[in-house]
């Protein structure tokens, strides 16, 4: 079990789980917490937009994230922008390059 703690988010550990979208195999990372005994999920990075993409990359769901996460995730090296949009109804959403050997590290 590695974890890791996101400063404004006190008193929680933090964990991935990776996984591919049935619909086109896209990647899927989901965040989980935990908090005092309970283990959660928390939030799902990664949304699945219309077309496949590359196993090492994945729009972020910007539409539901905490700006500062995506921001944390980033500077702590798990993703990084590649200045590629997608629009998706009212949202456009940034694709990113998943640094998945050190995002798998991170698991309860």
């Amino acid at each position: 079990m590695k974890t890791f703690s996101i400063p404004f988010y006190k008193d929680m550990e933090f964990a991935f789980t990776t996984d591919t979208y049935a619909i086109n195999g896209n990647t899927c990372i989901g965040i989980w917490c935990k908090e005092g005994d309970y283990i959660e999920p928390f939030a799902n990075l990664t949304v699945n937009l219309d077309l496949p993409l590359i196993k090492n990359t994945a729009f972020i769901d910007v539409n539901n994230l905490d700006k500062r996460l995506i921001s944390y995730l980033e500077k702590n090296g798990f993703i990084k922008c590649l200045k590629v949009t997608r629009r998706s109804g009212y949202v456009t959403y940034p694709l990113y390059r998943l640094e998945l050997n050190k995002i798998k590290e991170y698991k309860f």
